[in-house]
């Protein structure tokens, strides 16, 4: 839709990646624990970035893979 440049969604089966390839975005399923999680999120799901182009989908992807401080 061209709302957001960047947007965070959950992949517990195709969730990112199925909607992404519907509507000519790219969707990124990452790896299991190469991203953090929500606390509540099923054990099956995993975090990533949905963009438009394939830049915003890997400075996204760094963004979100970096290690968080603990709080």
């Amino acid at each position: 839709a061209g709302i957001v440049p960047i947007a965070h969604g959950m992949d517990g089966g195709g969730s990112i990646r199925v909607p992404a390839s519907m509507s000519g975005i790219l969707g990124l399923a990452t790896t299991f624990g190469r991203v953090g999680t929500y606390r509540d999120a099923l054990s099956v799901a995993k975090t990533g970035p949905m963009t438009a182009t394939v830049t915003d989908l890997a400075v996204s992807y760094l963004a979100m893979s970096q290690v968080q401080p603990k709080s």
